[in-house]
């Protein structure tokens, strides 16, 4: 896609399932500014990036049409596709407020149950935006019909720095039968 987020902001998961290879990526078709600002200023502005999929069959042609996962939600990073049979989850980190990977956000997640072609709604899989948990980076899989979600949470602790670095936060593990509907 022309418009992948293509400095350190920029993400993409692939995943496959026989002859089938789905694509997520972070887009920046409209933020004010995009590529351009983050080479002038050294990072993006203050937009929304976007989560855009589409898939392609190795004896296809070319990619299916380009279809918006996260319409509505702002500040979308990190995000990781499985596929199971006809069955995908994409999963990202997300907030609404501030802006860089250390704010305190929250996991989404959206399902597909017919190949990509349509997507249930995107639903917010943990609740610590507000009491300022940083909740990231997540890893899905997706196995026997059941979503296992892999992400770090803790708090961003200036005054508790080792070395330079943030102490080490826990991985954290939720697992959820993928949806009927």
């Amino acid at each position: 896609a022309s418009t992948y987020r293509t400095d350190i902001f920029g993400e993409y998961s692939a995943a496959t399932d026989n002859d089938t290879i789905h694509l997520v990526w972070l887009d920046d078709r409209h933020v004010s500014g995009g590529q351009l600002y983050a080479l002038t200023h050294g990072m993006p502005d203050e937009a929304n990036l976007e989560l855009y999929y589409r898939s392609r069959k190795d004896s296809a042609s070319d990619w299916t049409k380009e279809i918006l996962l996260s319409k509505g939600l702002r500040y979308v990073f990190f995000p990781s596709t499985a596929v199971e049979g006809n069955n995908i989850v994409v999963v990202w980190q997300g907030y609404q407020e501030g802006y860089g990977e250390f704010v305190p956000s929250d996991i989404y997640v959206i399902t597909s149950r017919d190949g990509g072609k349509s997507w249930s709604h995107a639903e917010r899989v943990t609740d610590n935006a507000t009491r300022g948990i940083i909740t990231g980076r997540p890893q899905v899989a997706l196995y026997k019909g059941v979503i296992y979600l892999f992400y770090i949470q803790g708090k961003w602790e200036e005054d508790n720095l080792v070395g330079g670095h943030q102490t080490p936060w826990p991985i954290m593990f939720q697992h959820r039968p993928f949806p009927k509907v």
